[in-house]
């Protein structure tokens, strides 16, 4: 086994396209900070603070009340453990549902030739059209809210 496989699939560090941690906490309470390590990648603290900061206070509160004790660790979960019901109940009275996101990828090619006219100008020639290809579930995930 290579050493890359043996690595965790879990960061304790972040990675390195994260922003600056002094750029974070611009626009993170620094209670949230004491409470858990907080990582934003391609500025999503500040589009968050200033874009929808309704949001970020539903999700700032919910992490704030939200907290696991060794019984919730040591209990088995069977389809959803307690962990998750927990960070749930903070956040589906303000309309954070479990949302799934799917959707295709159309590729359709068009091809022109050129023809240099006795003017020297360029003219265009469309070709047949080729038939489209559909990547179905290109996109498939889920999300939050």
């Amino acid at each position: 086994m290579s050493q890359e496989e043996k690595q965790d699939d879990v960061s304790l560090k972040p990675g390195t396209n994260a922003d600056y941690d002094e750029e974070v906490r611009k626009h993170i309470h620094s209670d949230v900070f004491n409470l858990y390590d907080v990582y934003s990648y391609r500025h999503a603290a500040a589009i968050l603070k200033t874009s929808f900061p309704n949001e970020l206070a539903e999700i700032e509160k919910a992490l704030r009340d939200f907290s696991i004790t060794i019984n919730d660790i040591a209990k088995p979960g069977g389809n959803e453990s307690d962990i998750p019901k927990k960070i749930s109940a903070s956040l589906r009275p303000h309309q954070w549902h479990e949302t799934r996101i799917q959707g295709d990828l159309v590729i359709r090619v068009f091809e022109q030739s050129e023809e240099i006219l006795p003017t020297g100008k360029l003219k265009k020639h469309k070709l047949p059209d080729k038939p489209s290809v559909t990547l179905e579930n290109y996109i498939d995930g889920r999300s939050q809210n």
